[in-house]
Protein backbone atom coordinates (compact mmCIF):
# COMPACT_ATOMS: atom_id res chain seq x y z
CA UNK A 1 0.00 0.00 0.00
CA UNK A 2 1.49 3.19 -0.97
CA UNK A 3 1.14 6.48 1.15
CA UNK A 4 -0.15 9.74 -0.02
CA UNK A 5 3.92 11.52 0.24
CA UNK A 6 4.63 8.65 -2.13
CA UNK A 7 1.86 8.74 -4.81
CA UNK A 8 2.26 12.18 -4.88
CA UNK A 9 6.31 11.84 -5.26
CA UNK A 10 5.46 9.12 -8.32
CA UNK A 11 3.18 11.31 -9.87
CA UNK A 12 5.26 14.49 -9.34
CA UNK A 13 2.19 16.36 -7.16
CA UNK A 14 3.45 19.60 -5.06
CA UNK A 15 1.28 20.17 -2.48
CA UNK A 16 0.72 23.98 -2.88
CA UNK A 17 -0.76 25.67 0.62
CA UNK A 18 1.71 28.26 1.04
CA UNK A 19 2.43 30.49 4.03
CA UNK A 20 3.03 33.11 1.48
CA UNK A 21 0.09 33.52 -0.74
CA UNK A 22 0.48 35.65 -4.06
CA UNK A 23 4.42 35.10 -4.15
CA UNK A 24 5.26 32.27 -6.90
CA UNK A 25 6.60 29.50 -4.62
CA UNK A 26 8.30 27.71 -7.18
CA UNK A 27 10.21 29.09 -10.22
CA UNK A 28 8.91 31.21 -13.55
CA UNK A 29 7.74 28.91 -16.03
CA UNK A 30 8.62 25.55 -14.32
CA UNK A 31 4.80 23.98 -14.39
CA UNK A 32 3.20 22.34 -17.33
CA UNK A 33 -0.58 21.59 -15.68
CA UNK A 34 -1.94 23.42 -12.51
CA UNK A 35 -5.12 22.02 -11.33
CA UNK A 36 -7.59 22.87 -8.29
CA UNK A 37 -10.69 21.26 -6.92
CA UNK A 38 -13.17 23.77 -5.71
CA UNK A 39 -10.50 25.89 -4.39
CA UNK A 40 -10.69 29.19 -6.54
CA UNK A 41 -14.54 29.47 -5.12
CA UNK A 42 -13.38 29.97 -1.66
CA UNK A 43 -10.83 33.07 -2.41
CA UNK A 44 -11.92 36.32 -1.64
CA UNK A 45 -12.19 38.51 -4.54
CA UNK A 46 -9.15 40.76 -3.33
CA UNK A 47 -7.14 37.89 -2.77
CA UNK A 48 -7.95 35.95 -6.15
CA UNK A 49 -6.49 38.36 -8.36
CA UNK A 50 -2.67 38.44 -7.02
CA UNK A 51 -3.14 34.20 -6.66
CA UNK A 52 -3.71 33.66 -9.97
CA UNK A 53 -1.12 36.14 -11.21
CA UNK A 54 1.44 33.90 -9.22
CA UNK A 55 -0.19 30.88 -10.46
CA UNK A 56 0.42 31.74 -14.09
CA UNK A 57 3.58 33.40 -13.31
CA UNK A 58 4.94 29.91 -12.52
CA UNK A 59 3.46 28.24 -15.69
CA UNK A 60 5.61 27.23 -18.46
CA UNK A 61 4.28 29.13 -21.62
CA UNK A 62 2.30 25.99 -23.71
CA UNK A 63 1.18 24.53 -19.69
CA UNK A 64 -2.49 24.82 -18.66
CA UNK A 65 -4.76 25.42 -15.65
CA UNK A 66 -7.86 23.27 -14.93
CA UNK A 67 -9.96 24.54 -12.31
CA UNK A 68 -13.38 22.63 -10.56
CA UNK A 69 -15.35 25.61 -9.73
CA UNK A 70 -17.59 25.30 -6.80
CA UNK A 71 -20.77 27.33 -7.19
CA UNK A 72 -23.74 25.75 -5.01
CA UNK A 73 -24.24 26.96 -1.56
CA UNK A 74 -21.70 25.87 0.72
CA UNK A 75 -23.88 26.53 3.67
CA UNK A 76 -26.52 23.78 2.23
CA UNK A 77 -24.49 21.10 2.49
CA UNK A 78 -25.10 21.90 6.59
CA UNK A 79 -28.44 22.27 6.35
CA UNK A 80 -30.56 19.92 3.48
CA UNK A 81 -33.86 22.24 3.89
CA UNK A 82 -31.77 25.12 2.25
CA UNK A 83 -32.04 25.49 -1.55
CA UNK A 84 -28.72 24.65 -3.02
CA UNK A 85 -28.62 28.26 -4.36
CA UNK A 86 -29.52 29.92 -1.22
CA UNK A 87 -26.31 32.79 -1.08
CA UNK A 88 -27.84 33.71 -4.03
CA UNK A 89 -30.65 35.22 -2.20
CA UNK A 90 -28.65 37.95 -0.31
CA UNK A 91 -27.41 41.22 -1.22
CA UNK A 92 -23.78 41.26 -0.73
CA UNK A 93 -23.88 43.72 2.33
CA UNK A 94 -26.06 40.96 4.09
CA UNK A 95 -23.89 37.89 3.15
CA UNK A 96 -20.64 39.21 4.28
CA UNK A 97 -23.11 40.29 7.67
CA UNK A 98 -24.48 37.22 8.38
CA UNK A 99 -22.13 34.54 6.43
CA UNK A 100 -18.69 35.20 6.24
CA UNK A 101 -16.09 34.00 8.95
CA UNK A 102 -12.64 33.19 8.59
CA UNK A 103 -13.01 29.42 8.07
CA UNK A 104 -16.31 29.79 5.62
CA UNK A 105 -16.26 32.39 3.10
CA UNK A 106 -17.74 31.77 -0.40
CA UNK A 107 -16.85 34.60 -2.73
CA UNK A 108 -20.59 33.64 -4.83
CA UNK A 109 -19.48 34.78 -8.20
CA UNK A 110 -20.94 32.67 -10.95
CA UNK A 111 -20.27 32.06 -14.62
CA UNK A 112 -20.41 35.37 -16.04
CA UNK A 113 -18.66 37.29 -13.49
CA UNK A 114 -15.95 33.84 -14.06
CA UNK A 115 -15.42 34.72 -17.39
CA UNK A 116 -14.76 38.17 -17.21
CA UNK A 117 -12.48 37.55 -14.49
CA UNK A 118 -10.35 35.29 -16.83
CA UNK A 119 -10.62 37.49 -20.05
CA UNK A 120 -9.60 40.42 -17.35
CA UNK A 121 -6.53 38.33 -16.48
CA UNK A 122 -5.49 37.55 -20.20
CA UNK A 123 -5.83 34.13 -19.32
CA UNK A 124 -7.75 32.52 -21.99
CA UNK A 125 -10.94 29.80 -22.01
CA UNK A 126 -9.56 27.01 -23.54
CA UNK A 127 -12.79 24.80 -22.56
CA UNK A 128 -15.51 25.54 -19.96
CA UNK A 129 -17.98 22.74 -18.80
CA UNK A 130 -21.42 23.63 -16.75
CA UNK A 131 -22.88 21.24 -14.94
CA UNK A 132 -26.67 22.01 -14.58
CA UNK A 133 -29.71 19.75 -14.20
CA UNK A 134 -33.34 19.86 -13.96
CA UNK A 135 -33.02 20.26 -10.39
CA UNK A 136 -30.30 22.97 -10.45
CA UNK A 137 -32.62 24.83 -12.73
CA UNK A 138 -35.38 24.27 -10.48
CA UNK A 139 -33.49 25.23 -7.25
CA UNK A 140 -32.64 28.90 -8.95
CA UNK A 141 -36.57 29.48 -10.21
CA UNK A 142 -38.05 28.68 -6.36
CA UNK A 143 -35.37 31.44 -5.22
CA UNK A 144 -36.22 35.05 -4.92
CA UNK A 145 -32.76 36.60 -6.22
CA UNK A 146 -31.22 39.33 -4.71
CA UNK A 147 -30.58 42.10 -7.57
CA UNK A 148 -26.65 41.74 -8.36
CA UNK A 149 -28.40 37.52 -9.64
CA UNK A 150 -31.24 38.74 -11.65
CA UNK A 151 -29.25 40.61 -14.53
CA UNK A 152 -27.96 36.46 -14.82
CA UNK A 153 -29.78 33.78 -17.44
CA UNK A 154 -31.32 31.05 -15.50
CA UNK A 155 -28.95 28.30 -16.82
CA UNK A 156 -25.89 30.31 -15.44
CA UNK A 157 -27.22 30.63 -12.28
CA UNK A 158 -28.04 26.69 -12.08
CA UNK A 159 -24.77 25.84 -12.06
CA UNK A 160 -23.57 23.32 -9.28
CA UNK A 161 -20.17 23.01 -10.29
CA UNK A 162 -17.98 23.99 -13.43
CA UNK A 163 -15.13 23.08 -15.27
CA UNK A 164 -12.50 25.41 -16.78
CA UNK A 165 -9.22 24.62 -18.84
CA UNK A 166 -7.22 27.90 -19.21
CA UNK A 167 -4.37 28.45 -21.04
CA UNK A 168 -1.07 30.77 -19.94
CA UNK A 169 -1.83 34.51 -20.42
CA UNK A 170 0.12 36.23 -23.01
CA UNK A 171 3.46 37.33 -22.34
CA UNK A 172 2.96 41.53 -22.19
CA UNK A 173 -0.30 40.30 -19.44
CA UNK A 174 1.34 37.87 -17.05
CA UNK A 175 0.58 40.14 -14.28
CA UNK A 176 -3.44 40.88 -14.95
CA UNK A 177 -4.96 43.82 -14.91
CA UNK A 178 -8.31 45.62 -13.31
CA UNK A 179 -10.24 45.26 -10.19
CA UNK A 180 -10.67 41.53 -8.52
CA UNK A 181 -13.67 39.72 -9.55
CA UNK A 182 -17.43 39.93 -8.06
CA UNK A 183 -19.62 42.27 -7.63
CA UNK A 184 -21.47 44.79 -5.23
CA UNK A 185 -25.52 46.01 -4.48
Amino acid sequence: QNTLREIYEVCRFIPSIQPRPFVPWLDEESLDWIVSHSVLSYIPPAMLEPEMNALQLMLKPDGAMYHMIQHDDQWSFHDDSANMFNCYRYSDRYYHLIFETKLEYQNRMVKGEWLAFFERLGLPVLDYTAHVTAESRQAILDLPLASRYRRWPVDDLAISFSYVMLGPAQRGNRNGAGAGPGGSE
